[in-house]
């Protein structure tokens, strides 16, 4: 198998994972949405409020972080793999390993994820701060807007 076409599996292999995840983790979201606060406020005009009481927090996002991790080393691995078996002058073998727990794979996977996932939270509010502002202008109720 060409390392092209592993690469290719890798992603085909992941890629419905991390979707699973991230959908997994807007359910939750939905799921903790406390509605009747929600349209509570949006009956005062709160848009912010309403916003807010949606819960959307970054934590929430886990279960996508740690599909992201996987995929990560799974990616490690994979690199790893592919370096030529070598042996010392002394005819020991010599290993190329990835290790996830690498202080600076660490580090970067930290930063990557966290910005990942705060770049998603502040999408997702501007989306439902715009879809509650367009309902309520349209004259929705605001538990169905909620």
């Amino acid at each position: 198998m060409t390392r092209n076409r592993r690469i290719e599996d890798l992603i085909e292999e992941w890629s419905p994972e991390i979707k699973a995840a991230f959908l997994l983790s807007i359910r939750n979201i939905k799921d903790a949405a406390q509605i009747g606060l929600i349209a509570e406020r949006l009956e005062r005009g709160d848009i912010d409020g309403a916003v807010r009481a949606v819960g959307l927090e970054p934590a929430l996002f886990r279960p996508f972080d740690k599909a992201i991790v996987q995929a990560f080393e799974a990616g490690g691995d994979f690199v790893s793999g592919g370096f030529p078996r070598v042996r010392d002058p002394n005819g020991q073998r010599l290993s190329v390993l990835f290790d996830v727990r690498n202080i600076r794979a660490e580090n970067w996977l930290k930063d990557h994820s966290s910005r990942k996932i705060a770049q998603i939270v502040d999408d997702q509010r501007a989306m439902i701060r715009t879809h509650m502002r367009e309902g309520m202008q349209a004259g929705q109720n605001p538990r169905t807007v909620a």
